[in-house]
């Protein structure tokens, strides 16, 4: 089961999800994005390496979603 942010459709799912609600995730996102770059020199897009193998965080909004999930 994949889970994205739009599946969070109250504020209440949000914070129990992810500590925070959606405006201040969007907000951390800018940041996150931009510490991304700053650390792996690249978007996250062109870090994947074609395998053959999907991956299920494809853009930086999962991973960061991943990651509060996972705290």
């Amino acid at each position: 089961m994949k889970l994205g942010l739009s599946d969070l459709k109250s504020e209440r799912q949000c914070r129990a999800a992810i500590g925070m609600d959606k405006d201040r995730f969007f907000k951390l996102l800018e940041a996150f994005k931009q510490s991304y770059l700053d650390i792996h020199g690249m978007r996250l897009k062109e870090n994947h390496v074609d395998n053959g193998i999907g991956y299920c965080i494809n853009s930086v909004e999962d991973l960061l979603l991943y990651t509060l999930f996972s705290l």
